[in-house]
This record gives C-alpha cells, sequence and structure tokens, in this order.
C-alpha cells in the first residue's frame, strides 16, 4: 500500500511538472539569442546596386493575390487561449517553439520553388506533433509536392504545381482531401522512401520531380482534423494585434506569416539583410514599404513564427526559413519588429494588400489511428485504400466506406471491426455500440492480393450524460465541461471551449470531487472504469 501510494505522489508530481511550458519536452538545444538586444537592419535607398543571390519569391497574379486575400480575410478568427480575461495580457518577455522542431537548417531549403506555404505549414503540423503526442518526427515536404494537383502533371497543368505558391487554406484543403490527389488526412515522415525533398530545382511552369506512386506511405500519421484560422491583427490596435499572435505562441502554436514586398527594389533590401543582416543582432520592419504602389516585380513569401522577444514597448518575431542559411544565418531564422503597423498595407490595383497576414493551424493527431497497408509486392499498382464518412457520431450510426483502392481490383472484403463484414466494394454499415473500431479491406485482382487496415477509423460515442461544472478554488464555478474533439469524452474541464494546460489542473485539484459528482464515462479518459489519476494523465496528453 505504501508502495502505491508514492508512486501515485510521483506521477501527481510529474504531471504538474509536465504543465509547464517544455519541462516534459526533450532538450532540443538552446536560443538564447532571442532574449538579445536586436538593431533595426537599416534599409538601403540604392539597394539594387547590391549583388545579393535571390530568394525564391513567389508572384502571384492580381487575381491570386485578390483569392489569397479573401481566403485569408474569411478565415474564422482564431480565439486566444484565456479570451475572457482580455485585459489580463501575458507577462511573458521571451518564448520560442524551436525546441519543438527538429529540422537541418542547411537542407531545409526549398531553393528555386515557391513553396514557402509547404514548409511553414509542415512545420506548424511538425511542432503540433511533438507537443500534443512528443513524437519528433521530421514531417515530409515532398508528400504534398507530388500530390497536390498530381504535381503538376496530367489532368492538371505545370501551373497547378506547388512550387507555384498557395495558402494555408490551399495547404488545408489538401489534407482534408481523400483520394489519389489529397493527403487523405495523414502525413509521413521526411525518412520514407522518395519523402524528402526533391523538388529545389522546379521552378515555375515545371511539375514535381516525384510521381506521387513512388512515395511510400509506411509509416503514416494520421490528422483527426485540421483547420487554418486567422490570428486577428488587421485593423487591429498594435498591442491587441501583438498581444493575440503572442497567444497563440504561448498556447504552444506557430503563427504562419505570409508577406508581401511591393517591388524588385524592395526585395533586395530583403535578401540583403537576409544575406548580411547578422542573425542575432538584427531585424527587419516589413512595413518599410507600406503605402507604395505593388508592382509587377512584387512577390510573396511565407515562414513560421516561432517566438517572440518583448519588453512591453520594443520587441520582434523569431522568424524560421525556408531558404537554408547564410554566413550570418547559421541557423535559418532571421527576426521582424513586432511593433510595425499591422493594418499597413499596398496600393494594388485600386485595393488594399495587407503587407502581412497572420495565421494559425488548429490541428489534432489521431493518437490511437495507425494505417497499416501490406499491399501486392508482385502488383505494385494494387494498392487498398479507404475513407470513411462520418467518422464519428452517436449510436445507431451508418457509416457509409468509400473504396479508394488503385488497380482496379475486382473484390472486396470489409471487416468492420464489430464482428460486421461485407464484399460490396463501397458499403453501409451500422454500429449499434459505442466505441473505437479499426476497418479493414482486402482486394484481389488476377491473383493478387492487397490489404490495408485503419486503426480506431470509427469512432460511435458514448450517449449525453449531464455534466456539472467544477467548482473554482476562490468560489463559484468554472463552466460546464465540453467535449471539444467529440469523442464523449469531456476533456475541456474549465468550460472555455479549448484543450489547454488549465484543464488537467483543474481535474487535479477537483479529482474527488469529479469522482463524487461526475459521470464516469464522461470522465474515464483512460478506460480503467473510474475516475483517477491515470485520467490526469491522458488529459495532459490531449493538450
Amino acid at each position: 500500500m505504501v508502495r502505491r501510494f508514492k508512486g501515485m505522489y510521483l506521477l501527481v508530481v510529474l504531471i504538474i511538472l509536465c504543465l509547464a511550458p517544455g519541462i516534459c519536452s526533450a532538450d532540443r538545444g538552446s536560443y538564447s539569442q532571442l532574449d538579445m538586444p536586436k538593431t533595426l537592419f537599416e534599409a538601403q535607398n540604392d539597394a539594387g546596386s547590391f549583388s545579393v543571390p535571390q530568394m525564391p519569391v513567389a508572384h502571384p497574379s492580381k487575381e491570386q493575390r485578390r483569392q489569397w486575400n479573401s481566403d485569408y480575410l474569411g478565415a474564422p478568427v482564431a480565439k486566444p487561449k484565456n479570451s475572457d480575461l482580455q485585459d489580463d495580457l501575458t507577462d511573458s518577455t521571451s518564448y520560442s517553439l524551436l525546441d519543438y522542431l527538429t529540422y537541418n537548417a542547411t537542407d531545409r531549403n526549398q531553393q528555386d520553388c515557391g513553396n514557402g506555404w509547404v514548409w511553414a505549414g509542415t512545420g506548424a503540423l511538425e511542432v503540433a506533433h511533438a507537443t500534443q503526442n512528443g513524437n519528433y518526427d521530421r514531417l515530409s515536404i515532398q508528400y504534398l509536392n507530388s500530390k497536390y494537383d498530381n504535381g503538376g502533371r496530367s489532368p492538371y497543368a505545370a501551373s497547378d504545381c506547388a512550387c507555384n505558391g498557395g495558402t494555408s487554406s490551399d495547404f488545408v484543403g489538401f489534407y482534408k482531401l481523400m483520394g489519389k490527389y489529397g493527403g487523405n488526412k495523414t502525413v509521413i515522415p521526411w525518412s520514407n522512401d522518395y519523402a524528402s525533398f526533391q523538388d529545389g530545382n522546379v521552378s515555375s511552369g515545371k511539375h514535381s520531380n516525384v510521381e506521387s506512386s513512388l512515395l511510400n506511405l509506411t509509416p503514416s500519421y494520421k490528422l483527426e482534423s485540421l483547420a487554418v484560422s486567422r490570428v486577428d491583427t488587421w485593423q487591429a490596435p498594435q498591442n491587441i494585434a501583438i498581444d493575440n499572435i503572442k497567444r497563440m505562441l504561448d498556447s504552444g502554436k506557430p503563427v504562419i506569416l505570409s508577406y508581401y514586398l511591393p517591388d524588385q527594389n524592395a526585395w533586395t533590401q530583403f535578401e540583403t539583410f537576409w544575406n548580411y543582416g547578422l542573425e542575432d543582432e538584427s531585424y527587419f520592419d516589413l512595413d518599410t514599404f507600406k503605402g507604395s504602389t505593388y508592382t509587377s516585380s512584387g512577390g510573396s513569401h511565407t515562414v513560421l513564427v516561432t517566438g517572440y522577444n518583448d519588453n512591453g514597448t520594443a520587441g520582434y518575431w523569431q522568424c524560421l526559413n525556408s531558404v537554408g542559411t547564410s554566413a550570418f544565418r547559421p541557423n535559418g531564422i532571421f527576426y521582424i519588429n513586432a511593433y510595425m503597423d499591422y493594418s499597413a498595407a499596398y496600393s494594388d490595383a485600386g485595393e488594399n494588400l495587407p503587407v502581412t497576414q497572420w495565421e494559425t493551424l488548429d490541428v489534432i493527431y489521431n493518437t490511437t489511428s495507425t494505417n497499416i497497408s501490406t499491399n501486392s509486392t508482385e502488383n505494385p499498382n494494387l494498392n487498398a485504400s479507404f475513407e470513411v464518412s462520418p467518422e464519428s457520431g452517436y449510436a445507431p450510426l451508418t457509416v457509409h466506406f468509400s473504396d479508394l483502392s488503385e488497380g482496379s481490383p475486382d473484390s472486396w472484403k470489409w471487416n468492420f471491426g464489430d464482428g460486421g463484414e461485407s464484399i460490396l466494394s463501397n458499403p453501409n454499415h451500422t454500429y449499434v455500440k459505442p466505441g473505437h473500431y479499426s476497418v479493414s479491406l482486402e482486394i484481389k485482382k488476377s491473383g493478387y492480393t492487397g490489404v490495408t487496415h485503419q486503426k480506431d477509423v470509427v469512432t460511435v460515442k458514448y450517449p449525453y450524460v449531464k455534466v456539472n461544472p467544477f467548482p473554482k478554488p476562490e468560489g463559484g464555478n468554472y463552466s460546464v465541461p465540453t467535449d471539444p474533439i467529440g469523442d464523449g469524452r469531456y476533456a475541456d474541464i474549465n468550460g472555455n471551449g479549448w484543450l489547454e494546460n488549465d484543464d488537467p489542473v483543474v481535474l487535479l485539484k477537483n479529482l474527488q470531487y469529479a469522482q463524487k459528482n461526475e459521470p464516469v464515462v464522461q470522465f474515464d479518459f483512460d478506460g480503467s472504469g473510474f475516475i483517477g489519476y491515470g485520467d490526469l494523465v491522458m488529459v495532459k496528453k490531449m493538450v
């Protein structure tokens, strides 16, 4: 009994320690440079005379700029953590998420390919993977490049290749798209066969170097959900814009920054800054050219904002680039002025074009789902694949299964995980009991066989049972807990609509209350049959 008590005590201590950012993460290097004072990089009036290496800049057409801007302004506004405490601004002066990224600065290099939007979006997926699951696998850029609009191959045009630029909305749209040219809510490691980046020499008008059929999709990681939201900066007061960006970073979510510069002179000044400005001692003002006219030599670039330094009157954002390194930038990062004009714009054919666009990705991994494919090695064109719709719901739940297999199979055998089977190509199946169900599909053609298995791909949720708000230490109650993931478990303990570090803290302080006043099923996160310390661990992992 004494040993068991000590074990529980140590577990609680570990949980409390892990609530502090970075305590339970691996030691992935120190970026103390973030705290150093920095000097504004002085723009040169004759910057056009500099001989500097040019960065890969996207040059969207007027129609593309309008569409990209429409996508940006039309995205839902990201809800900062603790938005009900808007006046209680974060007191952090310095923070970085670089510890959660595994990358080699030298080969984090898009070269001639204008796919900075892919590098930034993938970086956001990598941070989410590390913070949610403790998985620091480097994820493939080539996966999107090869499959997005078939890599610019037929039936698409080379101009559709990812190297011609894109947006965070395009990135999310790809990963949510099911089928041959979509990401199928799946990401794969950089280390898979043909998954390392190989499109560096693909400039505008060329297709991807790697056909999607060559990519090894095992192992892979399943995305439960993915969405893009706009950080509220446009036409917001400067202090609010800064605080909204900081709140995203503080909550473990990097921010995707797309910025425009209006002409070649402006880009040459930035390229001079990138190649010759000291990485740890200089910063750049992106709104230097605000109010000027956007020209045909103007362009855009996308980077990942991973941290900040702010003393309340001056500060800068830490930006992870995707153009390799220079003599003065061994870590591939640069800094921009945080105290900029967030409503700065250019005159673009009679319209306002924002200088900067700030977005974040809302990512949830399906940590219980693993796609395992055992397809025929003798007939590589016979590949089993399928999707389900809907993926979750309350019993009785009728699910439609769509065969996406390649190679034109002539027979199918489904196992739905609850004892049910089917030999139809696109069957329906009704689940009557709550739980997670793994589904397998076996296909055949001309004596060859392909098999795929998706673990816990269908979730039948437990019926809703009334849950009670948790008491606050100072008196009163939190809001009623919610189920943000939609699995029938009410992990949003404080009821503010988000999963965050405060949720396991509230559950820890009110564990006895939960045991006496809450329905067990809704708070039994570890499946033990009761509410206990194991559930605290699971809630922390979900955060």
